[in-house]
């Protein structure tokens, strides 16, 4: 069983500008929302200093994503809520990387994590999880790091996500 009690990650980000919502073509309420959000480079080792991702308004999103390669995405504190990731959804095939610490999410947001398959690291930490809703990131059968801190989960109940998720690196304290 692979759980640690500390990590000390150094995310870069790069605010996306309104030319996103124009490749997009998002609707206004979308367009508020990826002003907010940070994208860069996927790494495996989540210090590593990446490249910003700068979408123009020449090609679409989906294409540009394809030819940059795989991304993160840094939600941290901007709490949003679970109706956060339905904005994300249609990208999910890019998004390697996903940082949704301190946004209030609540158990009917992890159900939709499911519709990210690519996802290798996942930062969940400071939210309102329980028990029940663990069930459903066991199918994110390609995620080689979990972070939980500060949420309602037992010793057990990350024991038991554990021993369900061999491979995945469960981070449960930071310092």
């Amino acid at each position: 069983m692979r759980i640690l009690k500390s990590l000390s990650i150094g995310v870069f980000c790069y605010l996306i500008s309104d030319s996103l919502c124009f490749a997009t073509s998002a609707t206004e309420e979308d367009s508020a929302f990826f002003r907010s959000v940070c994208v860069y480079q996927y790494d495996d080792n989540p210090e590593k200093d990446t490249q910003n991702f700068y979408p123009d308004n020449k090609s679409s999103l989906e294409e540009q994503l394809a030819h940059f390669g795989p991304v993160s995405v840094n939600l941290i504190d901007r709490e949003l809520g679970n109706d956060a990731l339905d904005k994300l959804i249609p990208y999910a095939h890019w998004i390697h990387g996903l940082f949704l610490a301190d946004n209030y999410f609540t158990d009917a947001a992890l159900e939709k994590l499911g519709k990210f398959p690519e996802l290798k690291y996942l930062d969940l930490s400071n939210n309102s999880f329980t028990r029940p809703s663990l069930e459903s990131l066991t199918t994110l059968k390609n995620l080689s790091c979990l972070k939980l801190t500060y949420n309602r989960f037992s010793p057990k109940d990350i024991e038991e996500l554990a021993t369900k998720m061999p491979k995945t690196q469960i981070i449960i304290d930071a310092s």
